[in-house]
């Protein structure tokens, strides 16, 4: 293979609405034939999400998606078995999801959810990006302190559910405040 299978249209990646109620939110890893017509065949999750709504949505969506298929050094394009990554996330940094307008209700029933179901020390996205932008801004900041932070920025919201999460994400909320958008 030359050139690997790359999205020319992907799913919307819309978390579902009761996943959304029940704090679930992840990486579902499919398993699958990405065709030499780009089309997904024989998809099979790989890794799940640990939420069956998202892994289900994850599914129904193969049939919307479309690759560039690999290619072989002559230019012809090829089958091949691949493994392809959805996120279905909580929050984003920019537009309608953004972490500016993540309210502290959603903001503990998914990470309540997520200390549930996944082994102590895995991390999300979201936390994972937060942490090293902190660390990277404060050359005296360090990571086990941004996990400090981050779980009484969990408490606080518990105690007022209809605030922002970054107000309660002290001292560094005003931080990422500056970085993303309520577009």
């Amino acid at each position: 293979m030359k050139t690997a299978p790359s999205f020319k249209r992907e799913p919307d990646y819309i978390r579902p609405e009761d996943a959304r109620l029940r704090g679930e939110f992840g990486v579902v890893i499919l398993s699958g034939i990405i065709g030499n017509d780009g089309k997904v065949r024989e998809a099979t999750i790989k890794r799940s999400s640990r939420s069956a709504s998202i892994d289900a949505t994850a599914l129904a969506a193969v049939p919307s998606m479309l690759f560039e298929p690999a290619r072989d050094a002559d230019g012809n394009a090829l089958d091949i078995v691949s493994n392809i990554s959805l996120e279905y996330t909580q929050a984003d940094f920019h537009g309608p999801q953004s972490l500016a307008r993540y309210r502290c209700d959603q903001f503990v029933r998914d990470y309540d959810w997520w200390y549930r179901t996944w082994p102590s020390g895995q991390e999300d996205r979201i936390f994972k990006t937060l942490r090293g932008i902190v660390v990277l801004s404060e050359a005296k900041f360090n990571a086990a302190d941004f996990a400090a932070e981050w779980k009484a920025a969990i408490e606080a919201c518990r105690a007022a559910p209809d605030k922002l999460m970054l107000d309660t994400l002290k001292p560094h909320g005003d931080l990422v405040r500056g970085m993303v958008r309520k577009s």
